[in-house]
């Protein structure tokens, strides 16, 4: 006998302010709004079966806070996930829909900040190619293998077919994930990234290699993260290079706090710099919080 489970929606609401300076331009201070609508249902079914369907809309307004040499974004200020997807415990699962590239994951996985932008360089940790964006496809996914889990996955992009796996491991409290996407010719990313616990810390590491169609270029970070002051402090440092293009390095800091199990409030600072002398200067001050 199949259960349905009931409708479960939920909606997050961020908004911040970003003073930001361009190699000696005027201060200004950018607004920032983001909303994420996610509407989901579950299913069970006889055999330890279980069904999904899942649709998400995000909505990113104001200006991105993208510390780059270029303006390259992690995505489009609007965009909708939709997936239908069945899983068992001792097979597997396979998802058909609209949704993001398997590399994204491994990308914010090697970051303290995720995909937060101005903690993290999504957009020149895949090199500027379009892969991570959301597209129709299928994916499939092994159950753990000891520690190692596998997935697939083939799609369709704006660039044309699109195809991709992944490999991660988990054991105790480290974590390493790594991927190779490719979509049309010289058009692909390699991404490795590594979390792990020391001390009181939390490491973070990544490194990426690619093409974007025209050019071979490589990304690589390192963070950290630690409780302080009753919420969390953490710190990055990147370098990013493509070539025939000036080279970029940025550290970044910040510091989350929750304020309830619904509510947040961050502060970022970051810096930027490019080999041709162009710097980059911003702070971030943001609430979050997730309606159920």
């Amino acid at each position: 006998m199949v259960q349905a489970q009931p409708v479960r929606v939920d909606v997050l609401l961020a908004a911040e302010a970003t003073p930001t300076q361009v190699s000696g331009d005027d201060l200004q201070t950018l607004g920032h709004v983001r909303g994420n609508l996610t509407v989901s249902k579950d299913w069970e079914h006889p055999e330890a079966f279980r069904t999904r369907a899942a649709a998400a809309l995000l909505v990113d307004a104001g200006a991105k806070r993208v510390l780059c040499s270029h303006d390259c974004q992690p995505g489009p200020q609007v965009d909708f996930n939709a997936t239908w997807s069945a899983s068992h415990y001792a097979l597997g699962r396979v998802s058909l829909g609209w949704r993001g590239g398997l590399t994204s994951g491994v990308v914010s996985m090697g970051s303290a900040w995720g995909a937060n932008p101005i903690g993290a360089d999504e957009c020149a940790a895949v090199l500027r190619c379009p892969l991570p964006r959301s597209r129709f496809g299928l994916t499939g996914e092994s159950v753990t293998y000891g520690t190692v889990t596998l997935a697939g996955q083939l799609a369709y992009t704006g660039q044309g077919a699109a195809g991709a796996l992944r490999a991660s491991h988990v054991s105790g409290g480290t974590a390493v994930a790594v991927a190779l996407a490719g979509a049309g010719e010289r058009n692909w990313v390699l991404p490795i990234a590594a979390t792990m616990h020391w001390g009181r810390w939390r490491i973070f590491g990544s490194a990426t290699a690619g093409e974007n169609g025209a050019n071979r270029g490589w990304h690589g970070s390192i963070g950290a993260a630690t409780p302080l002051a009753g919420g969390e402090l953490r710190l990055g440092g990147w370098r990013y290079r493509i070539e025939q293009e000036p080279a970029v390095g940025k550290l970044a800091a910040g510091w989350r706090r929750a304020l309830s199990t619904r509510t947040g409030l961050h502060f970022d600072l970051a810096a930027a710099q490019a080999s041709d002398g162009r710097r980059w200067t911003a702070a971030a001050i943001g609430i979050e919080h997730v309606l159920r």
